[in-house]
């Protein structure tokens, strides 16, 4: 797992602001596969990652569920 704070540009109109930002990398060795998430959350460490994959997993469960019913 990869943990980077980075900084993007980004532009409102005239206004020009800095948005930092969390970039996770996480390699999941089951199925040999890399996710890369960005976030504003700062506060949670490892969790993270644990938790966006344990959505990852609810949101193909509930596509798989659409496919086969409707």
């Amino acid at each position: 797992m990869e943990d980077q704070v980075i900084e993007v540009d980004v532009e409102k109109g005239k206004e020009k602001t800095i948005l930092k930002l969390r970039k996770l990398n996480f390699y999941e060795s089951v199925n040999k596969r890399e996710f890369e998430f960005l976030t504003n959350l700062f506060d949670l460490r490892v969790y993270l990652t644990a938790l966006y994959k344990i959505k990852w997993q609810i949101n193909l469960f509930f596509k798989q569920l659409k496919q086969k019913f409707f």
